[in-house]
């Protein structure tokens, strides 16, 4: 080893002075070449941190265009003590005199709720609004799911700039967390709620009256399909994924079946004497079942200033019995444009129903359902 370094170091005496001079002057000192690193890294930070004022800039003025949820949560108890007085009008008599004539399930529960004859359920409380709950020994958390679970924010917020108006149709409306809300928002004058089950139907009416609403909200013991008649409906423990059962279906095993009565949207509409003209927004969601609720719907399909808010489930139109393709066609013919509400969706939010297949064929991976809102645009 002593004698390679030796002989290194002679050759390179060997060489000529000026040579040896300029081969080490040409050579940058590590000193200059640390003040370069330096130089450049302080240009490239100086660029990022550029860049990334730029991007929260930009982000700044989107959330400035974005409806925020907190906004809601903020204004509905404030709204709320305000909505006595709305209930109190000559109109909301007027309509609550005609769900007592129309509808015998609810004529029956006001006459029960007279006498103080309804069964107490559960209660919580949500952002200052009463729910009642149905409870159920199968699950005995459902209190405290449903505390947990809290209101659609984001969804309200999400549909707000197309469904304000003037008369709002819940089908499937469940308990209410939907409809209630949006009426002491002020997002719409009153709201026709359809909802088959009768505990869930039983508790949404308890909620309506609970949180000074009568008039209000109107809510119908009623499925939604092609037409007139009875239908099978499976219950399940959870009071959100109760589902009709449709001819060749089999239920789950354990579950238990009950016959609800059904009517066609059109025909609905017609008995509660309500204007389609007045009609600004529908939300439908009924557990595989939209096909033949919108088959029932072809005369409300033709009012093309009206908004809805559909959920579309592909696996659980296929239970029921239906082709999920045959329902994203009649979407497609109904509407001129749709957005979808999940928030993982890619491409444009607003987008013309000819790209409807497309855009939700991700819907047979992981995620196998969402809500979209369809509407009609004057075509150019």
């Amino acid at each position: 080893m002593m004698l390679k370094q030796m002989l290194k170091h002679r050759l390179a005496l060997g060489k000529p002075k000026a040579a040896r001079r300029g081969h080490h002057e040409n050579r940058p000192t590590w000193k200059e070449r640390y003040a370069e690193l330096l130089r450049n890294r302080k240009v490239g930070f100086h660029e990022l941190r550029k860049r990334i004022g730029e991007l929260k800039l930009h982000s700044a003025r989107t959330r400035r265009q974005v409806l925020e949820t907190d906004v809601l949560r903020q204004v509905l108890p404030v709204r709320l003590k305000a909505i006595k007085c709305r209930g109190e009008s000559v109109e909301t008599q007027l309509r609550h005199e005609t769900m007592l004539r129309t509808s015998a399930s609810y004529r029956q529960l006001f006459d029960m709720e007279k006498s103080k004859r309804i069964a107490d359920t559960g209660r919580v409380k949500i952002h200052d609004l009463i729910f009642r709950v149905p409870e159920d020994p199968r699950l005995p958390e459902r209190l405290e799911r449903a505390r947990a679970q809290s209101l659609p924010w984001r969804i309200i917020a999400q549909t707000r700039e197309i469904g304000i108006g003037s008369i709002m149709l819940d089908l499937g409306a469940n308990i209410g967390r939907t409809s209630i809300p949006r009426v002491v928002l002020g997002d719409v004058r009153c709201v026709y709620a359809a909802e088959p089950d009768p505990d869930n139907y039983r508790c949404l009416t308890q909620n309506v009256w609970s949180n000074s609403l009568r008039g209000l909200v109107m809510p119908d013991n009623v499925a939604v399909g092609a037409g007139p008649g009875t239908l099978r409906f499976e219950r399940s423990r959870f009071i959100g994924s109760h589902r009709v059962v449709g001819e060749g279906m089999v239920p789950k095993e354990g579950t238990e079946i009950i016959e609800v009565p059904a009517v066609a949207v059109d025909t609905w509409i017609e008995q509660q004497a309500i204007d389609v003209n007045e009609i600004c927004f529908i939300k439908l969601d009924v557990q595989g079942w939209e096909l033949p609720a919108l088959q029932g719907a072809r005369d409300v399909l033709g009012a093309k200033h009206i908004a809805w808010q559909v959920e579309i489930d592909p696996p659980q139109a296929r239970r029921s019995g239906f082709d999920p393709a045959e329902f994203v066609r009649l979407l497609a013919s109904s509407f001129t444009h749709f957005i979808d509400l999940n928030k993982h969706a890619q491409g444009s939010r607003c987008r013309p129903t000819r790209e409807l297949a497309e855009a939700i064929a991700y819907l047979e991976g992981e995620t196998h359902k969402t809500d979209i809102v369809l509407y009609s645009a004057i075509r150019n």
